[in-house]
Order: C-alpha cells, then structure tokens, then sequence
C-alpha cells in the first residue's frame, strides 16, 4: 500500500497537507482519488507531469507570472 492508498478518502492537498474546506481548491484525481492545490499554478505544473509532480520530483511553485 502507497502513501497515497492511506489517504483516500480524505481532501489532501497535493503536498500532504489536509483541507476543512476543499471546495476552495482547485483538484484533479490521482490514482483513483481526489488531490487538491493549493493555487492554479501547482494544477498547471501537476498537469504537464502528474507522477513527477506527485513524487516531490518538481518544485513547488512560487506565484509565477504569465
């Protein structure tokens, strides 16, 4: 069982963290569960490598400009 297995069920954010209110947060599942960001910029760089993203492989974003 993966780390993730544990937590279904729960609204976590994608870094591990747990949400009252997830209904605030932008989401996409993941392996069968809800994951949540905490801004659009964390959704956008999950979505271009949910694995990697999910890993810690990819630095958290900072409030970047577009």
């Amino acid at each position: 069982m993966d780390k993730w297995e544990k937590l279904k069920g729960k609204a976590i954010t994608a870094c591990g963290g747990t949400l009252k209110d997830p209904s605030r947060y932008p989401s996409r599942e993941y392996k069968g569960m809800q994951v949540y960001f905490c801004n659009q910029d964390c959704l956008r760089e999950f979505e271009e490598d949910p694995d990697r993203f999910m890993s810690g492989q990819v630095m958290h974003p900072v409030g970047r400009e577009e």
